[in-house]
């Protein structure tokens, strides 16, 4: 089984994330948004401490979200899937979101680009004890 995990570890298809941060969570997207970024700033180890910028495809989001045949409007999508993820990240978790930006294809919205970091070690230790309040209520 050792060997097993330290190749999932080796070839990136594993994801550490703080315990504490994943149990704060409320939703189930925010946990696996939560995943998703952690795992780009774990793969990119010498830019833990600058902001990242990853674009995604909005059916590329939903289907990583498990949202695709949920929240089919987009308005509904982004009210109970991106923002209210990102307010629970930015709440009680190492990451800040920065900012989301929408990128257009005529009328519709096609991609979501994020722009999040590693919050600073004074921000982190902060959101630590949110993150206890929230699992020990």
């Amino acid at each position: 089984m050792e060997p097993f995990l330290i190749g999932l570890k080796e070839r990136g298809f594993y994801t550490q994330t703080e315990l504490l941060n994943f149990l704060a969570l409320q939703s189930k997207y925010s946990k696996r948004l939560y995943e998703y970024l952690r795992s780009y700033i774990n793969a990119y180890p010498s830019t833990q401490y600058t902001k990242i910028t990853q674009e995604f495809n909005i059916d590329e989001l939903r289907e990583m979200l498990a949202a695709k045949d949920r929240l089919l409007r987009y308005a509904d999508f982004k009210r109970k899937a991106i923002d209210l993820s990102v307010r629970q990240i930015n709440n009680v978790t190492d990451i800040e979101i920065l900012e989301v930006t929408e990128k257009r294809l005529g009328r519709t919205i096609s991609s979501l680009t994020f722009h999040f970091g590693l919050k600073d070690a004074l921000n982190r230790f902060l959101v630590q004890s949110k993150a206890n309040k929230v699992i020990d209520e």
